[in-house]
């Protein structure tokens, strides 16, 4: 009798501490992200997009409602803009949160040098900031603007226009991505290369894939491998790898097997291929994932930050949005919350009470109660 009451002791003592352990996770430090924050978006501009009571709104970096979640979706600011749709329907609020582009639109894109995309049933064209449709919908398809020219898509063949609506590049391509760094890559007979801004090709197309220009350097299939080409078509990086990503913060992200790490820009492995998962470099720390937890990695291969999350967000703006026991906040750098999760009462009591339950369980095991 006595052993059993002193295992019985042990455990509503255990289950005292746990409690109040997870509650102390939400019970000091502030700021704190709104009650009942449900989904969250990177910061742009200084604020983060968020979602309470299915409507989505705005919070600065403080963690305060700057822009009441009252919409069916929102899309982050660009350009002092943001999209966001009331009954299926598109439009555009300033950081004051006044609608400035009525509600009007079947889609709306950002704002990228000055003008944002939008569709009219199944046509596609460009409004500015005052939401006078400047170039109209008349294309099949269209992409933001880069560097002064937009794809666009006429039956089933892509080209570009500039900013006054003119086809300076003619639909002739199978297909066509956005220019960067002064080249796009495009498609013909079934093989990829990259034109200029005047539309000539000006490195063949005789490569199986290819993406966009990063850093000077554009990825590249031949024959089931991937590798990388300079501007002038010349290979820099040998096409030997399985699967690897585009250059970013002078990192590639490549996989050996089922596991992932990072070369330079000489194709050297500066990070071993052993994490299940990562992300690609933003603002000198990336996501990876080891054991069902996230986490961040410095340059180095360091770890920055302890793998202790459920999910991680890419760095913007100095803050990462991650997710613990089931709830959204914000971290810095140093892995310190900058806006805790900040669960309702209801979703406080239930996370408790299924921690409770698995701790009870495991000690009942150990003590063979």
């Amino acid at each position: 009798m006595q052993k059993k009451t002193i295992k019985k002791t042990i455990l509503f003592s255990a289950l005292a501490i746990t409690i109040a352990g997870i509650a102390g996770l939400y019970l000091h430090s502030v700021p704190k992200m709104p009650v009942g924050t449900t989904d969250a978006i990177r910061f742009y501009e200084g604020f983060s997009s968020i979602k309470i009571d299915d409507k989505w709104g705005f919070i600065d970096k403080d963690g305060k409602i700057a822009i009441p979640c009252e919409f069916d979706e929102a899309v982050g600011f660009r350009e002092g803009f943001a999209s966001i749709k009331i009954d299926n329907k598109w439009g555009g609020i300033d950081k004051a949160g006044k609608i400035v582009i009525p509600c009007e639109f079947d889609e709306m894109g950002a704002f990228r040098e000055e003008f944002a995309k939008v569709r009219k049933k199944d046509k596609f064209g460009f409004i500015d900031k005052t939401g006078k449709i400047v170039i109209p919908c008349e294309f099949d398809g269209a992409e933001f603007f880069t560097e002064g020219l937009a794809r666009i898509e006429k039956d089933g063949k892509f080209g570009f226009i500039d900013k006054t609506g003119k086809i300076v590049i003619p639909c002739e391509f199978a297909s066509a991505e956005s220019f960067r760094e002064g080249f796009a890559r495009v498609r013909e007979s079934g093989k990829y290369g990259f034109i200029n801004k005047t539309g000539k090709i000006v490195i063949p197309c005789e490569f199986d894939g290819a993406e966009f220009f990063t850093e000077g350097l554009a990825l590249i299939e031949k024959d089931g491998k991937l590798g990388f080409i300079d501007k002038t078509g010349k290979p820099t990086i040998s096409c030997t790898f399985d699967s690897v990503s585009f250059f970013k913060e002078e990192r590639a992200m490549v996989r050996n097997g089922d596991e992932y790490g990072f070369v330079d820009r000489t194709g050297n492995l500066v990070i071993p291929c052993e994490f299940s998962t990562l992300s690609l470099f933003s603002e000198g720390l990336v996501v990876i994932e080891k054991d069902g937890k996230c986490g961040f990695l410095d340059k180095t291969g360091k770890v920055a930050i302890p793998c202790e999350f459920q999910w991680a967000d890419d760095f913007s703006e100095g803050l990462a949005l991650v997710r613990k026991n089931g709830h959204f906040g914000f971290i810095d750098k140093s892995g310190r919350w900058a806006l805790k999760p900040n669960p309702t009462a209801k979703q406080r009591f239930d996370y408790f009470k299924k921690e409770a339950k698995k701790w009870i369980d495991n000690i009942k095991k150990k003590l063979e109660l």
